[in-house]
């Protein structure tokens, strides 16, 4: 078939790739389109796609029967996502690893195509595993890297305990689970531990481990026997009634915050190619070499996707080794590129077509999909520039009469950092009379880990002290119980009172978890500067921004000037 220029042109822009890869496209598509090639991988035959990615492009993982532990023909995962109002799939690859090889009645784990690693839909963690991860930002941007997604329960206790896994079995008896309705069998949970049912935000019921299928709209949060048995200031229990918030966090090599806000992801591996480096050999990638077929020179069918300098996407499938694609994707203007899962899964999908068809069923897709109108519209977000009902009048006050710096009047419902609440301390303490004099015949106190001045001053007046060996530890999130010590110390200063705490407070459910914060958390609770959530107090909990400014302005109201 003749190819015009304009065929040409399009190609290199959408792909940005180097003329060795301009092979005549086995398929003619409109400019700007995807383009299917034949290539040659370290000698062997590749068939390849570029797929440009534009405003209003993006990926979408698609779930067999939206389970993590099931799998269907490759046509069905595509066919329900070009369902969906306003999605059109462009291209197509099988996802990451999985069970294949199952047989007899399906039972989890071990007798289902069940999914071995990461997944992100729709903004949400779906399952936990390896890090090597291919995902897909808020404006639909695609990224390669090592990235370690974790789920976690903000507990009304002020507890927020980190899950061990999401959709996945561990027997360890310290281990801390989480299941949702994508776990889609029974999993048999052990009468020793407990499991938590938690809908819209609430822990509905606390019952002992059985059998159990997680119903829709629900999560149930299995604390094991040895955490059961223990309370302490990390393991206090939930109770039904409570708030429970879950919550996804990733960190990544770069771009933590792209990376907080994925929308779709897939786990493969190993990683190919960072920065347009081949990095095969790179530590990270150790945990798939065990397996032989996964070694850096093994030459077996594979799928690979990449990331070009210009945002396309590369994707493509070979019988040849990891190594070997890395360099040709190294030399192709690649600068991140992933295996996915091979053998038998191998999948390629373009205009309207299978350009490569798998030999089994698969328990996942990644299609990549044109929105209805250009724009991507991601899950809506809470947004935490605006700060909670309960908080703004006191935060409205506390701007108006000066006590929040303009690079703080955001977020207000974020972890507030060891270093913007002495920020705020210090903005508190400058409003007093002659304020500069608390500071003589202070010694100057330095940290080699932050220079902001206000940190300094804070521990001039031993306000905050360093976590040891000269650091402060800034951007740590703050404690509650740090909180307490500190507005404790501050609002004896600014009554110049001795550095004698007595106070009565109310009785806390948690108290026996204090230990050396009890007298701060009961000077502030019997000065009404901070309040428990529920009957406890939840001192390892921690404190948002909003509650740093609420605090604030009460003891300036108190006690200032």
């Amino acid at each position: 078939m003749k190819r015009s220029k304009l065929s040409v042109l399009s190609l290199l822009a959408a792909g940005a790739l180097c003329a060795s890869m301009l092979c005549a496209p086995a398929v003619a598509a409109a400019a700007g389109d995807v383009q299917v090639w034949s290539s040659t991988i370290g000698g062997h035959s590749a068939k390849v796609m570029s797929v440009p990615m534009p405003a209003g492009r993006t990926g979408q993982v698609s779930l067999a029967n939206n389970s993590v532990v099931d799998a269907v023909g490759a046509q069905t995962l595509i066919d329900n996502v070009n369902a969906q109002p306003g999605t059109h799939v462009v291209a197509a690859m099988n996802g990451g690893f999985f069970n294949s090889y199952t047989s007899g009645t399906p039972v989890f784990p071990n007798s289902c195509p069940a999914i071995m690693d990461a997944v992100i839909t729709g903004g949400k963690l779906v399952h936990t595993g390896r890090s090597s991860v291919i995902g897909f930002a808020a404006d639909g941007k695609p990224m390669v890297d090592w990235v370690t997604f974790k789920a976690s329960v903000k507990l009304g206790n002020g507890f927020t305990p980190g899950c061990w896994s999401v959709n996945t079995y561990e027997s360890d008896p310290e281990a801390i689970m989480l299941f949702d309705e994508h776990l889609t069998l029974p999993v048999t949970i052990p009468a020793s531990s407990t499991m938590f049912y938690i809908q819209n935000g609430v822990i509905t019921s606390a019952v002992p481990g059985s059998t159990i299928t997680v119903p829709a709209g629900t999560y149930v949060l299995v604390y094991n026997a040895g955490i059961t048995s223990v309370e302490n200031g990390y393991h206090r229990l939930p109770q039904a009634g409570m708030s429970a918030e879950v919550t996804f966090s990733a960190s990544g090599t770069d771009r933590d915050e792209a990376w907080n806000g994925v929308q779709e992801a897939l786990t493969g591996g190993p990683v190919l190619v960072k920065n347009g480096a081949n990095v095969v050999d790179d530590q990270r990638n150790s945990v798939y070499y065990g397996d032989p077929k996964q070694r850096p020179d093994a030459v077996l069918a594979r799928t690979f996707i990449g990331v070009t300098g210009s945002g396309s996407l590369v994707m493509g499938t070979v019988s040849a080794s990891c190594r070997q694609i890395a360099d040709w994707m190294g030399a192709n203007g690649v600068q991140e590129g992933l295996a996915m899962d091979g053998g038998g899964s191998c999948m390629l999908y373009a205009n309207e077509a299978f350009q490569s068809r798998p030999g089994r069923n698969l328990a996942s897709v990644l299609t990549i999909v044109d929105r209805t109108g250009g724009q991507v519209t991601p899950p809506p977000a809470v947004n935490t520039d605006e700060p909670s009902a309960w908080a703004a009048p006191e935060i409205q006050t506390a701007i108006a009469e000066g006590l929040v710096p303009a690079a703080l009047q955001s977020d207000y419902r974020k972890d507030i950092s060891r270093q913007d609440f002495c920020i705020l301390i210090w903005e508190l303490i400058k409003q007093q009379p002659n304020y500069m004099e608390l500071l003589w015949n202070k010694p100057e106190v330095t940290f080699s880990d932050t220079d902001v001045a206000e940190v300094s001053w804070c521990a001039q007046l031993n306000i905050i002290s360093g976590v040891g060996e000269g650091r402060f530890d800034p951007h740590r999130n703050l404690k509650r119980s740090e909180a307490a010590k500190i507005l404790a110390l501050t609002t004896q200063l600014l009554k110049n009172e001795d550095g004698t705490l007595s106070a009565t407070s109310p009785v806390f459910s948690d108290r026996d978890t204090f230990g050396w914060a009890q007298p701060f958390i009961d000077y502030c609770a019997a000065n009404d500067i901070m309040k428990g959530e529920g009957d406890a107090f939840g001192p390892n909990g921690t404190f948002s921004r909003e509650q740093a400014m609420a605090t604030i302005l009460r003891i300036s109201q108190r006690y200032g000037r």
